[in-house]
C-alpha cells in the first residue's frame, strides 16, 4: 500500500472520529432541560386535567416521593416561585403549560433564573445522601443557605452542629414508616415524612452529610406554619426559607436554653473574656450584621481576632466585614466587630439569668 493510499484511508477514519466528537459535544450541551421537562410532566401533574396547575397541584407534586429526578428539579422551579409570592404575601400563581413555556421571554422578576434554579436543582438531588447521618454525626462544612432567608435558622444549626453534634444528632430519631420524630426542646415531638427529591432539591442544602437538615426543616416549618392562618399554601420547609425570624426562639428550640443580645459595645469590657469562655465550653455565639446573622467559630486572643461562619457556605470576598470567605468560615479583628458589627448574640445555660432577646 502506498503513502497516499494509506492517506485516504485514514481521510474516513478521521471524519467519524470528528463527528463522533460534535456529536457528544451537542448531547453534553443540550442537557436535561426544564421545559421539556414540563412538557412531559404537565399532564401528570394535572390531576383534574383542566389544562392548568395551581397552587396545590404544584405542591402535591413538589411533595410527592414519586416525583424525582429532573421532574423534582422540575417543579421546585415553580413551587420556589409559589414560595417567593407566599413570602412577599402575593397570591399564588396557577399555570397553563403555554405560560411555563413562554418564561424564558417574560420579564416577572418571579420567573427569573429559571435554567439555573432547575440546574441547581438538579445537583443538589444528585449530591443528596438517602442517610439520615452520612458521616455519622452533623457537620457544619457542607450546610450551604443558598437563596432562603432563614439565616437566623440555618446558622444556629451550624453552629450546634460545629459545637455539639452529638447533642443535634439526639433530636432525630428515624420511624418504621421511613420518617423521623424531631424531639424540640419544650414542645410535643414533631412527626415529618422523609423529604421527597423536591424538597432536597430546594434552597437550603447540606450536600451529601445526610437528610438531617432538611428534616429539622420540615419539623420546624410545621412549628410555625401551626401558627400561620396559610399553612395549607406552602411546604414547611418554605414556612421557614421565606420567612424572616431571629437566632433566639431557634436557641430555645434546639438546646433548651435562653439567650441574650446587645450590641458589641453593650456587653462592656468583658466582651473578649466572655467570648472566650463561649468557645471553651463549647457555647453557641452569634454575629449580627446589617440583614444578617452569622455564627461564632472560635477566638483567638493572640491576634485578637474571632473566626466567623456565614451560613451562605460559600467562599469569595465578604464584604460587608472586608474578609475573605473559605466555605463560609472567615477571620475579622475585634475592632471590626465593635465597628461594624449589629449584635452579638450568647447562649446563656445558666436558667436564672434575665434575658434580652
Amino acid at each position: 500500500m502506498t503513502k497516499r493510499q494509506s492517506g485516504w484511508l485514514f481521510l474516513p477514519t478521521l471524519l467519524v472520529a470528528l463527528i463522533g466528537l460534535q456529536s457528544a459535544g451537542q448531547c453534553e450541551d443540550s442537557g436535561p432541560d426544564f421545559y421539556a421537562t414540563m412538557e412531559e410532566m404537565f399532564p401528570k401533574w394535572d390531576r383534574n386535567h383542566d389544562g392548568i396547575l395551581g397552587p396545590r397541584e404544584i405542591k402535591t407534586a413538589f411533595q410527592s416521593q414519586n416525583t424525582t429526578g429532573r421532574a423534582a428539579a422540575a417543579i421546585a422551579v415553580l413551587q420556589r416561585i409559589e414560595s417567593r409570592h407566599f413570602g412577599h404575601h402575593e397570591e399564588l400563581e396557577s399555570f397553563t403549560l403555554e405560560q411555563i413555556m413562554d418564561m424564558a421571554n417574560k420579564e416577572n422578576p418571579h420567573h427569573k433564573g429559571t435554567k439555573k434554579t432547575f440546574e441547581s436543582g438538579l445537583k443538589k438531588i444528585s449530591a443528596a445522601s438517602p442517610q439520615l447521618f452520612a458521616h455519622g454525626l452533623p457537620k457544619m462544612d457542607e450546610i450551604r443557605q443558598n437563596g432562603a432567608i432563614d439565616c437566623w435558622f440555618v446558622c444556629v444549626v451550624g453552629a450546634l452542629a460545629h459545637q455539639r453534634p452529638k447533642e443535634l444528632a439526639s433530636l432525630i430519631q428515624p420511624n418504621d414508616d421511613g420518617g423521623y420524630t424531631v424531639s424540640f426542646h419544650d414542645h410535643k415531638p414533631v412527626k415529618v415524612g422523609s423529604p421527597s427529591a423536591g424538597e432536597l432539591s430546594s434552597w437550603n442544602t447540606n450536600g451529601g452529610d445526610g437528610l438531617w437538615l432538611p428534616v429539622l426543616l420540615k419539623a420546624y416549618g410545621k412549628v410555625q406554619l401551626a401558627k400561620n392562618s396559610d399553612k395549607n399554601k406552602v411546604d414547611p420547609i418554605e414556612g421557614v426559607v421565606t420567612h424572616g425570624g431571629s437566632v433566639g426562639p431557634v436557641i430555645k428550640i434546639l438546646t433548651g436554653h435562653e439567650s441574650e443580645s446587645k450590641k458589641p459595645k453593650a456587653w462592656g469590657n468583658n466582651l473578649r473574656g466572655r467570648i472566650s469562655d463561649a468557645f471553651a465550653k463549647n457555647h453557641l455565639v452569634f454575629v449580627g450584621v446589617p440583614g444578617h446573622v452569622m455564627a461564632g467559630y472560635s477566638y483567638d486572643s493572640q491576634t485578637d481576632q474571632m473566626q466567623i461562619w456565614n451560613p451562605w457556605g460559600t467562599s469569595g470576598n465578604y464584604k460587608t466585614l472586608g474578609a475573605k470567605m473559605t466555605n463560609g468560615l472567615f477571620s475579622v479583628p475585634m475592632s471590626e466587630i465593635y465597628a461594624k458589627c449589629t449584635h452579638l448574640v450568647f447562649e446563656d445555660v445558666n436558667p436564672n439569668h434575665k434575658h434580652h432577646k
